[in-house]
């Protein structure tokens, strides 16, 4: 597997040159993300940049935790944002998730991103009451 990572701060894509006929997995900063959405960059632009096809993208916790990190004028606006970033991510990397564990050993998952979400709340559900 080979990991490419694309900043494209200053409008400066960053990439490692690859072998023609080689699938792609590529892991995309936040950032890219949100270029994607707002339609700033495509996926073509990406296959260019590293002169290839893209097999896999991947997102991650960080994607998931950077989403929840979004901000609104209001709760609604927030989590309409919220629910847009994690579409994106759905549509974009087809539900492929990298999970790292503890060990540091690195796993290809399917699971929608806001799964993800649920996932990490259910720990602290034993902290909720639920009244009578």
């Amino acid at each position: 597997m080979v990991f490419i990572l694309l900043n494209r701060e200053d409008k400066h894509i960053e990439y490692i040159q690859t072998l023609p006929n080689i699938k792609m997995k590529i892991y995309l900063d936040n950032n890219i993300f949100i270029y994607l959405e707002n339609g700033s960059l495509t996926l073509s632009d990406l296959e260019e940049a590293i002169n290839g096809k893209i097999d896999k993208i991947f997102y991650s916790a960080s994607h998931i935790q950077e989403a929840l990190e979004i901000k609104g004028s209001t709760e609604e606006q927030r989590l309409e944002r919220i629910n847009k970033r994690l579409n994106t991510i759905e549509n974009i990397t087809k539900c492929n998730y990298l999970y790292e564990n503890l060990e540091h050993q690195t796993y290809e998952l399917l699971e929608k991103p806001v799964m993800k979400i649920v996932t990490a709340l259910i720990p602290h559900l034993e902290d909720v009451h639920f009244s009578n």
